[in-house]
């Protein structure tokens, strides 16, 4: 049986989301930073290490990645 408390959880880490690094240029007008583009190599690799995570939980994660985000639209 699990203990469960009302206490607030310990924190363990912290992250810090920053943008990727700007180009420099001579132009006037600011630089919007370097565009995010899709990896499907970092990507099959991210599900991977989040699908085994979760299975070594003990959970059953589902891999929903192919539907496209279309779940219940018909």
């Amino acid at each position: 049986m699990m203990r469960l408390s009302a206490n607030p959880p310990d924190l363990l880490t912290e992250a810090v989301i920053a943008p990727a690094a700007t180009v420099e240029s001579d132009e006037e007008a600011p630089s919007k930073g370097v565009p995010m583009r899709r990896d499907d190599e970092v990507e099959a690799i991210a599900m991977d290490v989040a699908m085994r995570y979760e299975r070594g939980r003990g959970w059953t994660p589902t891999d929903v990645s192919k539907d496209g985000g279309r779940k219940g639209s018909g």
